[in-house]
């Protein structure tokens, strides 16, 4: 017979049954060390005296190698363990281990529901309280198997839901196995409810975050979240503070930034505003929209009565330097033409800017005279403009500037 290169043939090794003892009637706990196996151990098989019991899935995304077997028979048994992979193939069953089961238990409660909240690493449960009519005292919450908060029971006939709230963690690792037992007055104890598996830290961060710039547009992608995250939304975030929440079910947007640098962060948020991980930030820069103009012309205001009047010259070599109003910076200096005028090009519009010039041997005329600011000078007693921004459109053609010179006439 000739096999297949790819084919498994290779069976597990044997699970080894570390713990196997009685936690109460009719329950036992059940922990064992996993199996090696070429490829991976697909299922483990739990026997009682030679028949299954019960299959495990080994590849679930919360699978731990332990559990709680309830509702068992009262008397003897060997329970012992079998692994098998994906191929099939089944190793030896575990050595047997003896227990003997007690099976007269007050009943557990039932619908147990448990939520992690990261932020204040607290945990809330809620379930239906037993049914048992020997009277309930109070329920025992374990995490991990260790004792994690209580509940006393004021009237043991109550039906109603309970709910609680517990701050102190119980056991280690990142998933709870959270589990309910009833205790009697006088300490009579229901088995434990099965494990309700709990993610307890924060998710791990998005995956496929990317950003891209067009214009002073940032389009922002994503991969969707695992279903075990709970997204309820995505949180986008630059320079580390919150700038918007999208839907959990979209795997993309886009946002109009402000020209400058950004640092961009993407995290999951679930319905008790619990927050993922971050993605690593990822730097953009939203170059400012340069189409705008400011331009104006330098003229020598014979008449100084502050207006442009018909015959009056330009004023030839002026010096002329652009500042960005925000931070006082220049930004550019140049000269008027012969006949006096000055332009400044390719300037981002989101800026205001101002105006400065000097004049040799002159001083600034009359600044704001009439109504038509087309006609008036701009020019401040300090040699400079108030603050010109680009509110309507990409264009301030308008910052004129006269000037009175020094013994002219």
């Amino acid at each position: 017979m000739v096999l297949a290169a790819d084919e498994d043939t290779r069976r597990p090794s044997a699970p080894v049954i570390t713990t196997a003892r009685q936690e109460g009637p009719g329950e036992v706990q059940l922990v064992w060390d996993a199996s090696r196996d070429n490829v991976g151990v697909a299922e483990y098989r739990i026997l009682g005296n030679g028949r299954p019991l019960l299959t495990l899935d080994a590849t679930a995304d919360l699978f731990e190698t332990f559990w709680f077997l309830d509702d068992l028979p009262h008397g003897n048994l060997w329970i012992q363990i079998q692994a098998i992979d994906a191929a099939g193939n089944e190793s030896v069953r575990s050595a047997p281990s003896y227990v003997r089961v007690d099976n007269t238990r007050m009943r557990p409660p039932s619908n147990v529901d448990a939520i992690f909240d990261p932020r204040r690493q607290c945990m809330t449960v809620s379930f239906d309280p037993s049914p048992d009519e020997r009277g309930v005292s109070r329920y025992v919450i374990r995490e991990n198997l260790v004792v994690s908060g209580s509940v006393t029971v004021d009237d043991p006939s109550a039906r109603d839901r309970i709910t609680t709230e517990t701050c102190s963690i119980g056991g280690s690792g990142w998933t709870a196995h959270v589990q309910i037992e009833a205790e009697g007055a006088v300490a009579e104890r229901s088995v434990r409810t099965a494990p309700v598996a709990v993610y307890r830290h924060h998710h791990h961060a998005p995956t496929g975050f990317t950003a891209q710039v067009i214009g002073t547009t940032a389009v922002l992608t994503w991969d969707e979240p695992e279903p075990r995250m709970r997204a309820a939304s995505f949180r986008i975030l630059d320079a580390l503070q919150p700038i918007a929440d999208v839907p959990a079910d979209s795997t993309g947007t886009t946002l109009e930034l402000e020209p400058g640098r950004h640092w961009l962060q993407l995290a999951t948020v679930n319905d008790e505003g619990g927050e993922s991980r971050r993605t690593a930030p990822i730097a953009i820069t939203i170059e400012p929209d340069a189409t705008g103009v400011v331009a104006g012309w330098v003229f020598h205001d014979q008449n100084g009565d502050g207006l442009q009047s018909a015959g009056e010259p330009g004023v030839a070599d002026a010096r002329v330097s652009l500042i960005q109003a925000s931070t006082g910076e220049e930004l550019d200096v140049l000269t008027t033409t012969a006949d006096g005028n000055y332009a400044f090009g390719g300037l981002p519009t989101q800026w205001c800017y101002i105006v400065s010039m000097t004049v040799r041997g002159a001083a600034p005329t009359l600044t704001g005279v009439g109504p038509d600011r087309s006609l008036d000078s701009d020019l401040n007693t300090d040699g400079a403009t108030d603050e010109l921004c680009f509110a309507d459109g990409d264009r301030r053609i308008d910052a004129d500037a006269g000037v009175v010179v020094a013994g002219g006439d």
